[in-house]
């Protein structure tokens, strides 16, 4: 897999650092103000100056205290989350909502729900219709497609509410 087919084929999988370094660039995020230490982000690697200043921001956070696991494919609750960190971020009031659309809401992992909950009321996901029901999914992994539908959105709601 070259550089190019890794980019450039919108139904693989996007990894957590691809994830946080679209947002990162997307959000204009500043250099860090304090040195984040993931023993598997180093300076050498593409991701890294992203990852520091997503994780500066309060955007990301380490799967363990000291990982990131930057090669990891991102979950779409994962993606879910840091995109509302980063609404809240930007300032863009996000809407709370009392309960979750999802057959299979119980498999979303508690640390997630209130952000699936409002990515959902803003619109940011859907979830997939089956039969009548609708899936969230929150294990899967999001291909490049979706990742790109999520930070479009995200966009959108970043330039209604700041005019840029």
């Amino acid at each position: 897999h070259g550089v190019s087919s890794r980019f450039f084929n919108p139904e693989g999988q996007m990894t957590r650092a691809e994830f946080a370094t679209i947002i990162s660039l997307a959000l204009g995020l500043k250099e860090p103000t304090q040195s984040i230490k993931f023993k598997d982000v180093q300076k050498g690697d593409w991701f890294y100056q992203s990852v520091q200043r997503a994780a500066s921001a309060g955007l990301i956070s380490g799967k363990t205290s000291n990982q990131f696991y930057p090669y990891d494919r991102i979950t779409r609750e994962e993606a879910g989350a840091l995109v509302m960190r980063a609404l809240r971020y930007r300032g863009v009031p996000v809407p709370g909502s009392s309960s979750l659309v999802f057959a299979d809401a119980d498999e979303i992992s508690r640390w997630a729900i209130n952000e699936v909950q409002s990515a959902t009321t803003a619109g940011i996901i859907s979830g997939y219709a089956q039969g009548k029901a609708r899936l969230f999914k929150p294990k899967g992994k999001i291909t490049r497609a979706e990742g790109a539908v999520m930070i479009n959105r995200m966009l959108g709601l970043v330039e209604q509410e700041t005019g840029n």
